[in-house]
């Protein structure tokens, strides 16, 4: 926070630096800061897809979900579909209570299998869906990784269907 600090003091127009501090400002659950540097930064550089990844965060994090999802929309439009921006989507959707659509998102448009099995997890265990959810997070947890972005999928998959001992093992 005190380097990103210090280079807004040096660079305060500087498009990678209000990004970062976006970052810290969520990250430090300061959300109405975050939102607000992203707004400037969409409104000087649109078709940035680092800022608009960083804005549809702090979205999420402030509980703007409609606003997250339009966000991150604008962003696949503009990268592509298939990666982590359409299974943010798909997120999105869920926190909005829309998982019917969330789990038809991640079906049709989420390519990575881990991604995919993540967020079919989440929305089959919101639509009441215990059975499929489990076997959606048994194919999570037998897809190849060891990495960080793995036992994070793998934690908050186990969190969401309120599995926490399994969660915090992760």
């Amino acid at each position: 926070a005190k380097k990103v600090e210090q280079a807004l003091e040096n660079e305060p127009r500087n498009i990678e630096v209000l990004n970062a501090a976006i970052m810290v400002n969520d990250r430090l659950w300061r959300a109405d800061h975050a939102v607000a540097i992203g707004e400037y930064v969409q409104e000087r550089d649109p078709l940035n897809p680092g800022g608009q990844w960083n804005l549809a965060r702090a979205y999420l994090n402030s509980g703007a979900y409609d606003l997250a999802e339009q966000t991150y929309r604008v962003r696949e439009a503009i990268t592509g579909s298939g990666g982590r921006t359409s299974w943010a989507i798909g997120l999105a959707l869920l926190l909005q209570d829309k998982p019917g659509e969330a789990l038809q998102y991640f079906d049709e448009h989420v390519v990575d299998d881990a991604l995919r099995l993540h967020g079919t997890t989440l929305a089959f265990h919101d639509l009441g869906r215990a059975e499929d959810a489990k076997s959606a997070l048994a194919e999570l947890l037998a897809t190849e990784g060891n990495d960080y972005n793995h036992y994070w999928l793998v934690g908050t998959a186990y969190a969401w269907i309120g599995a926490a001992d399994e969660a915090f093992a992760f």
